[in-house]
């Protein structure tokens, strides 16, 4: 006869498999109520961006900035957002505690464009990277170059709210 089922136990899987399927991502049209509930989750976790923290966003793409915008404004920072890197100069010469710039810009690179926010600014405001496009060069260029941080797009709201909090501080 076989092993009685009543003493049957399931193996649990090992640490980072995964049991189920990944779950679909939800609609465009759902993603900002879900990055709202994201942001209202992390507050009460103790995870939120200094009210008034002033951010510089230099991103090309239009419909990422304006999400990111939302999540960092509902925490109560202050985003200003240019698409190019010589607009992102420009509005560097009013103060700003933070700023998140994409490596690849339209006119030329975060890479380059570190460089010259810190002229502009000082040593004090951090300055993040972030990228679609992740390679190993990049990031240690980014931490070669004074980068605080090197975040890969798309990015939980949880951890960008994290992570700038950390850089004002």
């Amino acid at each position: 006869a076989g092993p009685d089922p009543t003493h049957l136990h399931h193996r649990q899987p090992r640490r980072g498999t995964r049991c189920a399927p990944p779950r679909p991502r939800a609609p465009p049209h759902h993603q900002q109520a879900l990055s709202t509930q994201r942001t209202q989750a992390g507050a009460r976790r103790g995870i939120e961006v200094t009210p008034g923290t002033r951010i510089l966003l230099v991103d090309d793409n239009v419909e990422l900035a304006a999400n990111v915008g939302e999540i960092l404004e509902s925490e109560g920072a202050v985003v200003t957002h240019a698409s190019t890197a010589k607009d992102g100069i420009a509005l560097a010469h009013s103060p700003f505690d933070v700023a998140l710039v994409d490596i690849r810009l339209p006119d030329g690179t975060g890479l380059e464009l570190l460089p010259k926010l810190r002229a502009i600014s000082g040593p004090t405001p951090e300055i993040l990277l972030i990228t679609g496009d992740a390679t190993l060069e990049d990031a240690i260029e980014a931490v070669k170059a004074g980068a605080y941080d090197y975040i890969v797009k798309p990015f939980d709201p949880l951890r960008l709210i994290a992570t700038v909090q950390h850089a004002s501080n």
